[in-house]
C-alpha cells in the first residue's frame, strides 16, 4: 500500500511538473520578440529597422524594411553628408508628421521600391528625407519631383494638404567654403548644357559657422557655377538652370541643380514651385 501510495503520489508531481514546464514553454513563447524586434537588434540604421537577410541588412545595401510609418531621426550628421537622393518637405509648423507621410506616398506612386531615411532638420516647417533601396529606374531627385509635379498637374496624383514644397536634394554638406565647392561641382557635372544661363537660389545666404565667422553660401556657389561653366551668364528672370540650397539642422546644406519647369521666378525670389495651395485647414492641431 505505502508503495502505491509513494507510486501515485510520484505520478501527480510529474503531472505537475509536466503542467508548470508547459506554461511557462507558453509563457515564453508570448514573450518572444517578434520578427520585426529580433531584426531591430540585429540592424538598426539611424533608427530604421531592417531585416538582415542574404548580407542586404543596412539603409545602404538595400535591405528589407521592417513597417514603420516613419523612421526615427537620424541625428548624427557624419551619417547623411556626401552624394545623395532626397528631399526637403516643407509644410507647416506642427504638421511635419502629416507632410512626410505625404510626401512617402508621393514619392512611392512613382518609385515604389523607395525605401525613406528621415533626418533632424531642427527647423520648424521643414523636414528632410533620404531615399533608399532599389527604386527601379535610378532617376535623381530632380527629375523624380518632374514625375511627381507631371503626375499632380494632370490629375493622376492627389494634390496633398500639408506637403507644401519638395526642394531636391542631390548632395548634403557642411557648410565650409571648400566643402560646398566640393559637393557642387560634382553636381554640376551632370548639367548637360555648359552655356545654359543660370541663378544660385539660397533663402539663408550667410551662415555663421562654429568659428564665429560668416560664409556666404551664395557667393561661393555661383563663382563655383561660374569656375564650371565659363560662358555661362546669370539669368535672374529667366534661368535655364538654378543651383538650389536649403540650409538646415545646426550647419549643413542640402544642394541640388534644378532646370527651369521645376522653378518659379517671383519678385522675392526664385523658388521650387509649390505642389498645392496652403490648405485652409493647416492650422488645425493633428
Amino acid at each position: 500500500m505505502v508503495a502505491e501510495a509513494d507510486g501515485g503520489a510520484a505520478d501527480v508531481e510529474g503531472l505537475r511538473t509536466s503542467k508548470r514546464q508547459k506554461i511557462g514553454e507558453e509563457e515564453t513563447e508570448a514573450s518572444a520578440p517578434s520578427t520585426s524586434t529580433r531584426a531591430a537588434v540585429l540592424s538598426r540604421k539611424g533608427g530604421s529597422y531592417y531585416l538582415p537577410e542574404e548580407g542586404k541588412g543596412t539603409f545602404a545595401e538595400g535591405g528589407l524594411q521592417v513597417e514603420e510609418p516613419i523612421t526615427r531621426f537620424v541625428y548624427n550628421q557624419e551619417d547623411v553628408i556626401g552624394a545623395c537622393d532626397g528631399f526637403v518637405v516643407f509644410c507647416p509648423f506642427r504638421r511635419e508628421k502629416s507632410a512626410t507621410i505625404e510626401a512617402q506616398n508621393l514619392i512611392l506612386e512613382v518609385a515604389p521600391k523607395t525605401k525613406f531615411e528621415t533626418v533632424r532638420s531642427a527647423s520648424r516647417g521643414k523636414c528632410v528625407l533620404r531615399l533608399g533601396g532599389d527604386r527601379g529606374r535610378r532617376q535623381g531627385a530632380p527629375l523624380l519631383l518632374q514625375e511627381i509635379m507631371e503626375r499632380l498637374d494632370s490629375g493622376v496624383s492627389k494634390l496633398p494638404k500639408f506637403c507644401h514644397r519638395l526642394v531636391p536634394i542631390q548632395a548634403i554638406s557642411v557648410c565650409q567654403e571648400e566643402e560646398l565647392r566640393r559637393h557642387a561641382k560634382v553636381i554640376l557635372a551632370e548639367v548637360k548644357d555648359p552655356e545654359a544661363s543660370f541663378a544660385v537660389s539660397c533663402k539663408t545666404r550667410r551662415v555663421k559657422v562654429e568659428d564665429g565667422d560668416d560664409v556666404n553660401v551664395l557667393d561661393v556657389l555661383a563663382k563655383t557655377y561660374s569656375v564650371v561653366f565659363p560662358k555661362a551668364k546669370v539669368d535672374l528672370k529667366n534661368p535655364k538652370v538654378v543651383l538650389l540650397c536649403e540650409t538646415f539642422g545646426t550647419n549643413l546644406c542640402a544642394i541640388s541643380a534644378v532646370t527651369s519647369e521645376l522653378i518659379q521666378v517671383r519678385a522675392k525670389g526664385i523658388s521650387i514651385r509649390p505642389l498645392a495651395a496652403p490648405s485652409a485647414t493647416t492650422n488645425n492641431k493633428e
